[in-house]
């Protein structure tokens, strides 16, 4: 089926002399809602403190990672010598960071749980603690999905597997210590936003940019759970929207939420890597536990060729 993959990852702006966090206002021309044109459809802006970077979506694998390493080198030229960025998932700034009205606020748009079907509560800021997100943006037709009754339910369905698929393994993929404090409190199990083109899963920090290895897998982890929804194979594993008859769904929630692979260890080796074609399989276990790297100057000589 036709699929495009987009991310605006969120990152943490670092001063190289004295390795604290240094907040994006001021340092970045561009805010939510006049983010910083970059060309070919690129953007960048504050997001708090954080620096956020629009993403174009790709139509295919190589494009997904030419677009990610473009955007990328981008992100440093902006920042020049001044600055390096660092992919992690949460920290802590210094409070002379945090004064200006723009660092106190929260505006973030309302995010849903596709158990719940509800809105997620928004979370209060904790002190100067701020995570960062790898929210991963899917755009296909929902024509190309079987109709039952009223509403397919594609999106929530694409999420729940999802969850299944990614959230699960991301928890030996995603091996940056930071990950366990964002997982508390922020990309719990089943967040995600409905689109028009699509959906957007955000349960994910940025830990799959760091290398061209590590998105690549995520976009066939993404390509073939879209299929696998497509092709109504989710019904092997839901009875309907209320009864998971192959996994423990509470289980599942706890696991991604409190970072627990203990709790995550049999739905990961019993259904998620037992549905995974045999190459995805291989290439999370080659992956799993590999440490992460964070300076800009490391992910970016991963990203060499783009």
């Amino acid at each position: 089926m036709s699929l495009l993959i987009g991310t605006d990852p969120e990152f943490f702006i670092v001063n190289p002399k004295t390795k604290e966090f240094k907040s994006s206002i001021g340092v970045l021309r561009g805010t939510k809602t006049q983010p910083q044109d970059l060309g070919k459809g690129y953007s960048l802006f504050s997001d708090n403190v954080l620096a956020e970077m629009n993403i174009p979506a790709a139509p295919s694998r190589d494009q997904l990672l030419d677009n990610i390493g473009t955007g990328l080198n981008k992100l440093q030229q902006v920042l020049g010598s001044s600055y390096y960025f660092s992919v992690q998932a949460s920290g802590y700034f210094p409070e002379q960071e945090l004064q200006s009205e723009e660092a106190k606020k929260i505006g973030c748009e309302p995010e849903y749980c596709a158990y719940e079907l509800a809105m997620v509560p928004k979370q209060d800021f904790d002190s100067n603690f701020r995570s960062a997100g790898g929210h991963i943006h899917l755009g296909y037709s929902e024509d190309e999905f079987p109709l039952r009754g009223e509403d397919n339910f594609s999106k929530i369905w694409v999420i729940r597997m999802l969850d299944l698929f990614l959230g699960i393994p991301s928890l030996w993929l995603d091996t940056d210590p930071s990950s366990v404090k964002r997982r508390s409190l922020y990309g719990s199990a089943g967040t995600h936003r409905p689109k028009v083109y699509g959906v957007e899963y955000r349960a994910t920090s940025n830990f799959w940019l760091c290398n061209p290895t590590m998105t690549g897998l995520i976009w066939d982890i993404c390509e073939f759970t879209v299929n696998f929804v497509k092709e109504e194979k989710h019904l092997k594993l839901w009875e309907d929207m209320e009864t998971c008859k192959a996994y423990d769904v509470e289980l599942l929630k706890q696991a991604i939420n409190q970072s627990s692979k203990e709790k995550a260890e049999d739905i990961f080796t019993d259904v998620a890597l037992k549905y995974l074609p045999s190459r995805i399989k291989e290439a999370i276990l080659l992956q799993t536990g590999k440490r992460h790297i964070h300076n800009s100057h490391d992910v970016l000589s991963t990203w060499g060729k783009y």
